[in-house]
Parts: structure tokens; C-alpha cells; sequence
């Protein structure tokens, strides 16, 4: 195997081992190397690079009706259509000589340039995966008040992905679906006082509204309308279809202030504001189960059910301090989801629990069936939103004050949270 046609070298070696040449005589000054400026040019022909090493990295996942001397060949040509980019921008054409030399030639035009960067998602092994982006905040500092304590971490947003992920790239390709996350978040342990660090997709947010919100809103009004006692007893035997109807109620409520205020804008800016409120309320979403990760102390080993506690205290929190009608909406989705989907994932298992917690405390005493757990249905999908800020307090309460609980039938490994939508 030829080492240095692999993408894991060119990430990983940058260099190490060379020595550094002997000073040049006084009388002979030499202008220090300048960074490359990295435009859409160079940006371009990274991303063919990139795309084309992970050509190769899927070959060998997949072998069976891929060629690798043409996906060599393919890396070859990208390499040297990228070396020929960066000559172009004004890098010294015998700097350039392994392929870790022009990674590190864009890095370093990325970080000095500031308008994009590379960036790396919980979970993915850096080596084998880019993600280049470009920036709106670059790790800045955010407080928030949670629990009337401050809480501080650190934000990146960005609005425009260059150059996608393995993950993504994969998906894209082998023709499955992308589950693309507003907001993610991950413990950076040599940020001294500040170890969480949120990543906002600015990108994701105005996708789910030019794709899942716009084109439906009218179907979202009408049948949240429609959506009385009598629609959720009807549907007792059905349990998808009850939390379906519940889910559609509670995402119209959350959005339908927000469409009052901007139905008769252009699309334009309607995507861009829902794209603002979007990003706002998975922020503190991901902010809020940081939190819980810092309040419970977990670590990378952490068990599935101790990882369900901390969804479930995470959504509880959010609820709290921000949009209780959207967090509950999201979880009634995720619930649907598991019902025919992997149910042993932490977040499908929280999912479903709070959705019993939820409907248990508004059964207001009645015992459980089918028209009784339909009419708390009703009574959840139509709740003012204090009401659902209290239920998420006591839940809250409830859960800190309890040992997790053990299963058995845990299945790790499963894909990362969807959004619900």
C-alpha cells in the first residue's frame, strides 16, 4: 500500500522529524515564508483532495466494485491540481513536496486568514475526516444563567460548510440519509477554565426551514387547528399517530409567533430569521445538556444509561430556561422515531420515557389506556407553555434526586441524535 496516498498521513504527519536548515549569512536577509491565502480557489481545490483521499478510504470499507488504481490515480491528480492552487496563491513550489506539506500550507492559510476553519465533530477521528467551514464566531466566550447560576462555555457558528466530513461525504454517496445537527457540543479538556465548546450549523438551521418548515406551514396551521379532544380520542388505538398529532400541535404553537412576524417578509428573510431563531434554541439545547455533563461528571466511558440521564436532563433543563413547546416537540419526534427506528439508543430511550413521565403527571390521577393517555396527549399538545415549564421543573427534580436506573438491553453504537423534525 502506498503510504502517502492516504489522507491519515497528510493529516497526521505535518512535518514531524524535519530539521531546521542552518542560518542564512547576516549579509544576506531573508524575507520570512508568508502564509498562503487561502480564497475559493484554493478552497475548491482542497476539497477535490479531500473528497478524493476519502474516495479511497470508502474503497477499502467497501471493496467490491471499486478500483484502487483509479482512485489513486484520482488522488493524484486533485493533489497536484491542489499543489498547483497554492503555487498560484503564492506558496513556494518547493515547499511543497509530501502531501502533509500542502495540508499544513491550507491549515495555516485557513487559521491566519480567519474567515474559515477547519474543524473537528464529537466522535470523528481527525485524521481521516475535514471539516472546513466558514466562520461567523470562533470559540468565543458565552455565559448563560442556568439554575441561577452562570455557566460559561465557548461558540462556534458558522454558516457555509466547504468541505463536508467523512460521515457526511459517506452518506452522501452510498445514497443514505444525513442527519444533519444544528448544534453539537463536546468537553475540550486543555481549555483551562472553559472546557465545553458548543458548534453552531447556521447552514443546518436554514435547511430545516427552506425544506421543513415554509413549504408546511399552512399543514402545520391547519392541522394543529384541527387537532381537538375528539382528533386525539379518535386515535386512541394508534399510538404513532397520537404522538404525531401531539408533535405537530406543539411545533406549531412553538413557531407560530415567530411566522406572525414574519409572513408577509420575503423568503429571504423569512429563512433568515427562522434560521436565527432556529439556532438559537439548539444553542441553549446543547448548552443545557453541557451543563448536565459538568453536573454529573461523566466521562468518555460513560454507560447508556447514564448517557439517557443526561438527554433527559439536558431536554428537562431546556425546557426550563427557554422554549418548553419546541424541546417537547422535539422529543414527541424522537419518540415517533423509535417506535419503528433503533429504540435502544440513549436519547430514543429518553425520548419515550419522558413522554410517559409527561403523560402520567397529566393523566391527573386516571389509570392508563387508551382513551385516558389519548386525552393527556391532548392535555400535553395544548398545555400553556409555564405548565410545561413546571412538569419539566418537577421531572427535573425527580431525576437529580434519583440513582440511574439499570437495563439490559442496551444496544451502543447506534447513530447520533436526529433532530425530530
Amino acid at each position: 500500500m502506498q503510504r502517502h496516498a492516504t489522507l491519515l498521513l497528510a493529516l497526521t504527519a505535518l512535518l514531524a522529524g524535519c530539521s531546521s536548515p542552518p542560518p542564512p549569512p547576516k549579509e544576506t536577509p531573508v524575507e520570512a515564508a508568508r502564509p498562503v491565502k487561502v480564497d475559493r480557489a484554493v478552497l475548491r481545490a482542497f476539497r477535490a483532495y479531500v473528497y478524493a483521499s476519502y474516495g479511497l478510504i470508502l474503497g477499502r470499507e467497501r471493496p467490491a466494485g471499486s478500483d484502487p488504481a483509479l482512485l489513486r490515480e484520482r488522488q493524484e491528480l486533485a493533489r497536484e491540481e491542489l499543489r498547483q492552487a497554492l503555487v498560484d496563491a503564492g506558496a513556494a513550489a518547493e515547499s511543497l513536496g509530501e502531501p502533509a506539506t500542502l495540508v499544513a500550507a491550507v491549515r495555516e492559510g485557513i487559521e491566519v486568514g480567519g474567515r474559515y476553519a477547519m474543524l473537528v465533530r464529537p466522535g470523528e477521528v481527525a485524521a481521516e475526516s475535514v471539516l472546513v467551514v466558514r466562520i461567523q464566531e470562533l470559540e468565543v466566550k458565552r455565559s448563560v444563567r442556568l439554575f441561577n447560576k452562570p455557566f460559561t462555555y465557548r461558540l462556534t457558528s458558522y454558516d457555509e460548510t466547504i468541505v463536508a466530513d467523512y460521515p457526511t461525504w459517506r452518506a452522501e454517496q452510498l445514497r443514505q440519509p444525513v442527519a444533519r445537527e444544528v448544534a453539537t457540543y463536546r468537553r475540550v479538556e486543555d481549555k483551562g477554565p472553559i472546557p465545553g465548546l458548543v458548534q453552531v450549523d447556521r447552514s443546518a438551521a436554514r435547511e430545516i426551514g427552506a425544506r421543513l418548515f415554509l413549504p408546511q406551514v399552512e399543514r402545520l396551521r391547519a392541522a394543529a387547528s384541527a387537532a381537538d379532544e375528539a382528533a386525539f380520542v379518535a386515535r386512541a388505538p394508534e399510538l404513532a399517530q397520537l404522538l404525531s398529532l401531539a408533535k405537530t400541535v406543539l411545533r406549531w404553537r412553538s413557531l407560530e409567533g415567530l411566522w406572525s412576524r414574519i409572513a408577509t417578509r420575503s423568503r429571504d428573510a423569512q429563512l433568515g430569521r427562522f434560521t436565527e431563531d432556529y439556532s438559537e434554541r439548539a444553542e441553549l439545547r446543547a448548552v443545557a445538556e453541557l451543563h448536565a455533563l459538568a453536573e454529573l461528571k461523566l466521562t468518555s466511558s460513560a454507560s447508556a444509561e447514564e448517557r439517557q440521564r443526561l438527554f433527559e436532563l439536558g431536554t428537562l433543563s431546556a425546557a426550563i430556561h427557554g422554549d418548553p413547546l419546541g424541546q417537547v416537540a422535539d422529543v414527541l419526534g424522537l419518540a415517533v422515531i423509535s417506535l419503528d427506528g433503533p429504540r435502544h439508543a440513549p436519547h430514543y430511550r429518553a425520548a419515550r420515557q419522558l413522554v410517559l413521565d409527561l403523560v402520567a403527571k397529566l393523566r391527573a390521577g386516571a389509570p392508563s389506556g387508551d382513551r385516558n393517555d389519548a386525552l393527556a396527549l391532548s392535555r400535553l399538545a395544548r398545555a400553556p407553555a409555564e405548565t410545561l415549564r413546571r412538569l419539566a421543573r418537577e421531572l427535573h427534580a425527580e431525576r437529580l434526586a434519583a440513582p440511574v436506573p439499570k437495563m439490559t438491553d442496551s444496544a451502543p453504537g447506534e447513530p447520533a441524535q436526529p433532530s425530530g423534525d
